[in-house]
């Protein structure tokens, strides 16, 4: 099958890639020549399957099937068996069948001249004087090659380059490789969080913190179905496996516009938790909880702070359910946070506890020191690995993705349903 490449939204100045991506560890666990479904990075599209084979039946038991919809989540969802299975099957291509694999490998390729320009190399074909510009070096250099190739045995016997690169400081270098820089731009989500079931829910709405556009707003995934105060049941509450709403909020730093929006138009009840303010201005309002923890992936405590893991906090919140909504602001710890959460759950018993819906902003650099990876960003390849153990290890798809904008190229809103169960 031929790997299309599109052009990104007009705003975007990069390109990248529909059917693409991963990295090469992950190959040992891929299904070579599995199918793949094309997106382009935020919207499933439709493809013909003319030339799409079947997936394996060799995919791990674990792996959520399409026919174990959540039932906490049947109620989100549009209801159209067709649209589930596509979504299913594009997961499962991008995840099993090596579309994640084929896309970092086709990215990182785009960026090999750019990162020479980076790395301040000069190339000089032989009997040249005067070097290359950088964009262009990498094909010249396999044009040659394939011109010196006198023995057809594809480049395997040309042990030198057909010229060298130079170093700033003079060294010059005759076997070479590139290790591809990644651009500091949202192309890395592009590539990293494989497809988005935008139309999987049956409205998409914004849980505004206060007036215009505001950071705090968080997105939901067909939150208009709480949207009664009515003594009366809901829709969506009629169709729930119970009635009972809760919502998870971690960090306030004293601004409460979400919960006062949650609690002013639902009958959900808020629980916030943060560890990090001494007078959390909490209002005066009973749906809206307030706890002195942070999130963690171990239960600890830091310098008086008190650190809860995920099921920590559904314990202090008495919760025998899963909330309907985890929301989260973390800056970087949210990769070691859903991690343990996933495994924790797995190890105890409690998968049916984990949130039906996650929002959470998503961070490729952070400012924070105890981050062990804060002096360097997260790769793609990093990206697409956590996608891969949301699916796998929690069943949950994305549904709505978000880009900060210039502010914060490193920052991704992502929301998360719940959608497949492994039981």
């Amino acid at each position: 099958m031929r790997l299309q490449r599109t052009k990104s939204r007009p705003e975007r100045c990069e390109q990248y890639w529909t059917l693409k991506a991963l990295f090469p560890m992950s190959a040992l666990l891929l299904m070579f020549g599995a199918s793949f479904t094309a997106f382009d990075g935020r919207r499933l599209l439709s493809v013909s399957m003319s030339d799409v084979e079947q997936i394996s039946a060799d995919i791990p038991s674990q792996t959520p099937s399409v026919g174990n919809v959540c039932p906490q989540a049947l109620h989100l969802l549009n209801d159209d068996s067709s649209m589930l299975k596509s979504i299913h099957e594009s997961l499962e291509s991008f995840h099993h069948g090596g579309g994640n694999l084929k896309l970092l490998e086709e990215y990182l390729n785009s960026h090999m001249d750019k990162s020479i320009e980076r790395f301040n190399m000069k190339y000089y074909p032989d009997g040249k004087s005067e070097p290359l510009e950088a964009e262009g070096v990498t094909k010249h250099i396999i044009e040659t090659q394939k011109k010196l190739d006198t023995h057809k045995r594809g480049g395997y016997d040309q042990r030198k380059l057909p010229g060298h690169f130079k170093t700033v400081d003079g060294k010059v270098l005759q076997d070479f490789r590139v290790d591809s820089v990644e651009p500091f731009t949202a192309q890395r989500w592009h590539i990293g969080l494989g497809p988005i079931a935008e139309d999987a829910c049956r409205s998409m709405d914004r849980i505004r913190s206060g007036k215009g556009r505001n950071y705090d707003d968080k997105f939901m995934c067909s939150y208009t179905d709480l949207n009664t105060k009515d003594k009366n049941k809901s829709a969506m509450q009629q169709q729930k496996p119970t009635s009972e709403c809760n919502m998870i909020s971690i960090g306030s730093n004293g601004q409460w516009g979400f919960e006062e929006t949650v609690v002013a138009n639902t009958n959900c009840i808020t629980h916030t938790f943060d560890c990090t303010v001494q007078n959390p201005k909490k209002p005066n309002v009973d749906p809206i909880n307030f706890y002195p923890y942070c999130v963690a992936n171990e239960n600890k405590e830091i310098e008086g702070r008190q650190f809860r893991t995920y099921k920590g906090l559904v314990e202090a919140a008495k919760l025998t359910g899963p909330p309907d909504l985890f929301k989260m602001d973390v800056e970087g710890y949210e990769f070691d946070v859903m991690t343990q959460m996933l495994e924790e759950a797995h190890k105890s018993g409690t998968m049916d506890l984990l949130p039906t819906q996650i929002s959470v902003e998503l961070h490729y650099a952070t400012r924070m020191y105890d981050i062990p990876w804060k002096m360097r960003t997260v790769t793609a390849a990093e990206i697409a690995l956590f996608m891969g153990m949301m699916y796998h290890r929690g069943g949950y798809v994305p549904v709505h993705y978000d880009e900060i904008g210039p502010g914060c190229y490193s920052c991704a809103e992502l929301l998360f349903v719940r959608m497949f169960c492994d039981k």
